[in-house]
């Protein structure tokens, strides 16, 4: 900590302000601030970036978050995951119901820099894009034969 030059006569270093407008007789009151944050604290790097949702579909791929990819890698034996998928109605709207297979499409990663891996297997992506399946972003929740994935 640096030195102050001049100290004022009578005053300890230790004394906080309150205290020494309190000796002086003077009222401090603060002020308290009703805040409430909108957004994440931003740094480089994630300052656009919303956290990536359980799966996300696309015209050429179906990415999976790296969550979800280490459950079905432990579920596997070989330690390579891989999922079935299935199409359903769930409240009025199209959802992916996936699971573990080891008949079922490999989950690739693209590269560890990215936070998601993916299935890119062109007739796949045709057949959900043809069952009614929008693109977009997916939350996905356990269900008891494996994962429901449920447009946000």
């Amino acid at each position: 900590m640096r030195e102050r030059m001049f100290k004022p006569q009578g005053v300890s270093e230790k004394e906080s302000f309150e205290e020494q407008m309190a000796d002086l007789g003077v009222k401090v009151e603060r002020q308290k601030i009703e805040a409430k944050a909108v957004t994440p604290w931003l740094a480089r790097g994630n300052a656009g970036r919303k956290p990536f949702p359980g799966i996300r579909l696309t015209k050429s791929y179906l990415a999976i978050s790296k969550r979800i990819a280490e459950k079905l890698t432990q579920e596997a034996k070989d330690g390579i995951p891989r999922m079935a998928l299935r199409v359903i109605e769930y409240e009025g709207k199209r959802a992916l119901l996936f699971k573990y297979d080891p008949r079922g499409y490999t989950i690739t990663k693209k590269s560890e820099n990215h936070n998601f891996c993916r299935v890119a297997t062109k007739a796949i992506i045709e057949a959900l894009h043809e069952a009614g399946l929008k693109i977009g972003c997916y939350t996905v929740k356990r269900v008891a034969d494996g994962y429901l994935a449920v447009q946000e």
